[in-house]
């Protein structure tokens, strides 16, 4: 890592709606398509460091948005040190609680911060965390699955290595 903790330059937020392969279905109904905030942390070290979220619909994409650039104003200047920056939101949003849109840009804005720190020292975020890369399994979602209707597309799920 370098020597000087990078410090941050900019915060930009866009929305995005990226449309889905397949439907997935849960108990709130049925996503055609992903609406994503993405995020970019942009330090003085020429480095980006990036997230993105997934907003549930597309109401609440222009809110986060917002949200996640306000809050980006108020960063521009302060280091790039996740503990501190997360203890400075927790003390911002003490009252009004982590739940919805509030956790959910911030906790954006902290995987970015990581991403940006990983990239300045040429390591992985689990280095980063003391750990080391490692593959994981992949998993095929459906959420809720009607085995008759479904049966053609989680087929060929099992036939591209996937188990149930």
């Amino acid at each position: 890592m370098s020597k000087t903790v990078a410090a941050i330059r900019s915060v930009k937020a866009r929305a995005v709606v990226v449309p889905l392969k397949r439907p997935v279905k849960n108990a709130f109904g049925i996503f055609t398509s992903g609406p994503l905030v993405l995020i970019d942390v942009e330090t003085d070290q020429g480095v980006t460091g990036r997230a993105y979220i997934f907003a549930y619909t597309n109401l609440t994409l222009k809110p986060l948005v917002q949200l996640i650039e306000d809050l980006g104003r108020e960063l521009v200047g302060k280091p790039v040190v996740p503990f501190e920056l997360m203890a400075a939101m927790d003390a911002k949003f003490r009252l009004l609680g982590w739940q919805g849109l509030v956790g959910m840009a911030v906790s954006g804005l902290d995987m970015a911060y990581w991403d940006a720190l990983g990239q300045i020292a040429n390591k992985t975020v689990a280095e980063l965390l003391g750990g080391s890369p490692k593959p994981i399994k992949a998993y095929d979602s459906y959420g809720a699955v009607d085995p008759v209707a479904d049966e053609k597309d989680l087929r060929r799920s099992l036939d591209q290595g996937f188990v149930g």
